[in-house]
């Protein structure tokens, strides 16, 4: 089933298209130790209580790191919500 992006946009007005930034020379270049030192914080303080966090070694998204707060959090917390299912996730080419 092909969707008409024009059509669903018409019947969701509270949506936009975007662009995405481009990004600089400067900015694309990140260096391994400051990702690994990244959140060296709470990242949860002031959060909603329904939040979570977790962090690898390296700083970057792992497989099973990004599972388990699927499976164990995100999952969980949708059918605490009572949300019908299927529903769409959309994530980043980052996770």
């Amino acid at each position: 089933m092909q969707i008409d992006a024009r059509l669903f946009m018409k019947h969701h007005p509270e949506l936009s298209m975007r662009v995405p930034e481009a990004v600089g020379r400067e900015r694309a270049c990140v260096k391994k130790v400051k990702i690994g030192v990244r959140f060296n914080y709470d990242s949860l303080d002031g959060a909603p209580k329904h939040c979570c966090f977790a962090k690898t070694k390296s700083g970057w998204v792992a497989s099973e790191v990004f599972f388990e707060n699927l499976s164990n959090h995100f999952l969980p917390f949708v059918r605490s919500l009572e949300v019908k299912f299927p529903i769409v996730l959309f994530v980043n080419r980052h996770t």
